[in-house]
């Protein structure tokens, strides 16, 4: 979503297209993994969906240290820009905030390290692992890929996180720190850590 100040916020749109709905039973691989857990995803984004979307090229070479839920939040900013009809070229970068919430925007990256030295494999290739496992790392990679240099905040507020977006975006505008600002919530955490966290 797009705030600006004096200037109603736009309906978000959703991104739809990177979302096909599954049924009640868990995506692989949690299904032969994890059977006995009672969770269950609604929607996962795939392979095949994030290839076809709007951003494939992102997804075919993802900025340096750039996590999954940065490639959902750079999809979903872009959309709002357009949306909003914003230039961004025309503002001064140092008064448009980014405000990105999230949950556990690492934790696929996490897993499959830990994964790999519980087995004593050779450790995955993830560029920037500490970076990427950051909270702010969707919001800073997000400000980067606009050249913005305003305020930037990332709540970690767990499914509140978004929301919370929301309101330090609004808090910023009409305290003056910033004109606008690229708000919103992003998280990829669909793994079988996430789904054992949830179970009872």
């Amino acid at each position: 979503m797009v705030g600006r100040a004096g200037r109603r916020l736009p309906r978000a749109r959703r991104l739809s297209s990177l979302f096909r709905a599954h049924s009640p039973s868990p995506p692989q691989p949690h299904a032969l993994a994890l059977p006995h857990l009672p969770c269950r995803i609604a929607a996962v984004v795939d392979a095949a969906s994030l290839a076809s979307s709007t951003h494939p090229g992102w997804w075919a070479d993802p900025p340096h240290g750039a996590t999954r839920a940065a490639g959902f939040a750079a999809a979903a900013a872009d959309e709002a820009v357009a949306h909003a009809r914003l230039d961004l070229s025309t503002i001064d970068p140092t008064r448009v905030a980014v405000c990105v919430g999230v949950g556990m925007p690492a934790v696929l990256d996490a897993a499959a390290v830990g994964a790999a030295l519980a087995a004593g494999r050779p450790l995955p290739s993830l560029p920037g692992l500490a970076a990427r496992c950051m909270a702010n790392s969707p919001a800073s990679l997000l400000a980067a890929r606009y050249g913005l240099a305003g305020p930037l905040a990332a709540p970690a507020t767990a499914c509140a996180a978004g929301a919370s977006a929301l309101a330090d975006a609004a808090a910023l505008i009409a305290s003056g720190a910033a004109d606008v600002a690229l708000a919103g919530g992003a998280d990829a955490c669909v793994d079988a850590v996430t789904l054992a966290g949830f179970a009872r």
